[in-house]
């Protein structure tokens, strides 16, 4: 059988050239009005846009500048991919902090930055980058977690406060990127013989977490408990679970009932996750009992649904609800059912064009007013 992601391919392959040929007669058909003035004026627009942000390039490439200097420079890049790759330039740089101190404005650490000045050149670069990018964010977490190797080797755990403020990452998010993994490869690098447990990490980082939540019921008016929706939480061993639920309901307030709310933390750990991989997941089981013919079709329907949903989304609801009461019913009554639907519809709107399989826009006179 052809897999899901062959047939993605090979249908978006298909629809890129009947969109190229689309494109190709458009373009014959349309009327260029623009003057050679215009089109003059936009061109020297473009060498000169073009031109200033080589020149930025070139003084970044050669001038010996701090992290503030360059990302005021990287901020004034027009071209959005040459900005993002002198971002990546300068995290790179950031991330090699232990040889490279001279970039920082005031360093008040002998030769090692402190986690406020690490913060403080990841936000001016977030600020920066505003489309989203794998890269750099694995790259800021790596910067992170050497950041927190070194905190670890100084005081023999990490500082998760410096690391949280404004946009940066939760204890959650940490868990969800195995931050306890990186810092420990981290640590390998910098201190090969140094003693560190991943575990001791992960344990401390579940500690923050249950902290929040445990804060977050303290203020909540009506004493509820909100966990975030993590399989990283569900994949917790049973001691490491209870650990967790523990942590939370010792820091409870007085007067709210422990017991009530480490049920409905379990229960909100163990709810299901609907995400991607969830969606993912059920895709791809259905696909796989699919003959492959069957599974093309499948995938140039859905096509056609999302494309046509896109351009109207407010019809998802009211053709969901429809979908859902059309097959419910038994399969031998489903043409009924859809004829059924065809019939409401053209009873409700019986002075307009009729809708539905053999049906005929009926001649509607005009009224005499």
């Amino acid at each position: 059988m052809i897999k899901i992601k062959g047939v993605l391919k090979d249908l978006s392959s298909k629809i890129s050239e009947k969109e190229a040929q689309n494109i190709g007669t458009e373009e014959t058909k349309v009327i260029d009005t623009t003057s050679d003035i215009e089109k003059s004026s936009q061109g020297d627009t473009e060498i000169a846009t073009t031109s200033t942000d080589e020149k930025i390039v070139q003084q970044l490439e050669s001038s010996a500048l701090t992290f503030e200097e360059m990302a005021n420079l990287i901020s004034q890049i027009s071209n959005e991919s040459t900005r993002q790759e002198q971002v990546k330039k300068l995290l790179n740089i950031l991330y090699s902090f232990d040889t490279d101190t001279s970039r920082f404005s005031s360093l008040q650490q002998e030769n090692t930055p402190n986690d406020h000045e690490i913060m403080t050149v990841i936000t001016e670069v977030k600020k920066i980058n505003q489309t989203n990018s794998k890269e750099i964010e694995d790259l800021v977490r790596r910067i992170v977690a050497k950041q927190m190797a070194v905190d670890y080797k100084h005081f023999g755990c990490i500082v998760l406060s410096s690391f949280k403020v404004d946009d940066g990452l939760s204890a959650i998010k940490m868990l969800n990127y195995n931050m306890q993994d990186l810092v420990v490869e981290e640590i390998t690098k910098l201190f090969p013989d140094a003693k560190v447990d991943a575990k001791q990490i992960k344990a401390q980082l579940l500690d923050d977490l249950a902290g929040e939540i445990a804060l977050n019921c303290n203020n909540s008016q009506t004493h509820s408990v909100v966990v975030p929706q993590s399989r990283v939480l569900q994949d917790l061993l049973p001691e490491e679970r209870e650990a967790f639920v523990s942590k939370i309901t010792a820091k409870l307030e007085e007067g709210i009932e422990p017991e009530k709310v480490k049920e409905e933390i379990n229960a909100q750990i163990d709810a299901p996750i609907i995400d991607q991989k969830y969606y993912l997941d059920q895709i791809s089981s259905n696909v796989q009992t699919m003959d492959d013919a069957t599974s093309l079709n499948t995938l140039k329907l859905v096509d056609t649904m999302v494309s046509d949903m896109a351009k109207e989304p407010e019809l998802i609801a009211p053709v969901e609800n429809v979908y859902k009461a059309v097959t419910i019913v038994p399969k031998d009554d489903r043409d009924k059912a859809v004829n059924a639907f065809t019939t409401i519809i053209n009873d409700r709107f019986a002075t307009k064009e009729q809708t539905g399989p053999g049906q005929e826009a009926p001649d509607i006179e005009p009224k005499m007013i």
